[in-house]
């Protein structure tokens, strides 16, 4: 942008979209405009806790602390602390076979999203997800 040089250092400072800024989940730093769309894929990461084994968006990792371990609460897009990666993918075999046995030509075979638990057609859920 063209502009007056006594205004320059403030519009480096808060206005410029290409100034670089930290990413709050990952720390990489990239402009401002490509931000928001890297925090919304950066965000919906998961990690898995090391205490009750559950699977966490990186954005909720601040506040779990919290809630972790805390019987009877289930967070969204967790799943339970005895899930194991071996019933995680027993669990999607099943729905899928489950899925693509009620699926018909005019209606699409739908799988839940495992953080949000709406109901995406198969071949639009990765989308979805990202």
């Amino acid at each position: 942008m063209k502009m007056e040089n006594r205004h320059l250092e403030d519009h480096k400072a808060f206005v410029c979209l290409l100034r670089l800024v930290l990413c709050p989940y990952c720390e990489i730093q990239l402009p401002l405009k490509a931000m928001v769309n890297h925090e919304l894929y950066c965000g919906t990461r998961t990690e898995k806790c090391e205490n009750c084994h559950r699977y966490i968006l990186v954005r909720d990792l601040k506040e779990h602390p919290q809630v972790c371990g805390l019987e009877g609460i289930q967070t969204q897009g967790s799943a339970p602390s005895d899930f194991t990666d071996e019933d995680e993918d027993a669990y999607w075999q099943d729905l899928w076979y489950s899925a693509s046995e009620s699926g018909t030509d005019d209606e699409p075979v739908t799988l839940p999203c495992p953080c949000c638990d709406l109901q995406y057609p198969i071949c639009e859920r990765m989308d979805h997800e990202v």
